[in-house]
């Protein structure tokens, strides 16, 4: 079971980052862009703090 835990987890990195990196690529600053009308958007900002 721990087996699977880890799989999903790298997964879920994996297309975090695929779409960050279609953000970046796709989206100016501030532009949008709507998954499912109304309900989920996703926009592009930089955020320029750290944690730290």
């Amino acid at each position: 079971m721990p087996v699977l835990y880890v799989i999903g987890i790298i997964l879920l990195i994996g297309l975090d980052q695929l779409v960050k990196h279609w953000v970046v690529a796709s989206l100016a600053l501030g532009q949008s862009f709507s998954v499912v009308d109304g309900i989920l958007s996703i926009t592009r900002i930089n955020n320029t703090g750290a944690a730290w």
